[in-house]
């Protein structure tokens, strides 16, 4: 199949050097002279603007017209915003965790972890020792001093303790207890 081409122009031989040129051609291949010029021959020309009519596009046209011939460095600047958005999360979540709530919640859940080192303390106690009214009443001060605790768990709440009433498990009790775990 023979593709047919484009006629660009009406000249049969460049006007400034004579020399013969084809319809398909853009510039004369001797003295590289543009046989298709835009102001002639109604092209739009590279800044973007209509050649010929001399009418000025509207305002929504031109922006639009600036978008297009710049969409990467739009683009680029989207992704570089994004890549920083997301570094700004990470960062956010490593300074301020999401398990570090400095409210009730995090004293309950301190209070709970304490207890839970306390019944692991009692459990090897009980395995050598009877239980006794004193491992019920501060069950912390009797591990501490046969050494089963080496550090005195603390509730956050100032006046708690932890106790085993009877009949019951280890406890928070207190102003403002915090009860079983």
């Amino acid at each position: 199949m023979v593709k047919s081409l484009e006629r660009l122009h009406r000249y049969l031989y460049c006007p400034r050097c004579k020399a013969d040129v084809d319809g398909h051609h853009r510039f004369c291949h001797t003295c590289t002279y543009w046989l298709t010029d835009p102001g002639r021959d109604d092209l739009r020309g590279l800044d973007g603007g209509q050649r010929g009519d001399g009418r000025l596009l509207g305002l929504g046209a031109n922006f639009f017209q600036i978008i297009q011939s710049s969409y990467h460095l739009i683009l680029a600047g989207l992704i570089l915003s994004v890549g920083a958005a997301l570094l700004a999360v990470v960062y956010a979540n490593n300074l301020f965790p999401s398990w570090m709530n400095l409210g009730p919640q995090a004293q309950r859940r301190g209070c709970y972890s304490n207890m839970r080192v306390i019944q692991g303390a009692i459990e090897a106690y009980m395995l050598d020792h009877p239980f006794s009214r004193a491992l019920a009443s501060d069950p912390v001060d009797v591990l501490q001093k046969s050494e089963f605790l080496w550090n005195r768990p603390k509730c956050s709440i100032d006046g708690n303790r932890y106790r085993i009433p009877r009949g019951s498990s280890l406890q928070c009790v207190g102003s403002q207890g915090h009860g079983l775990p």
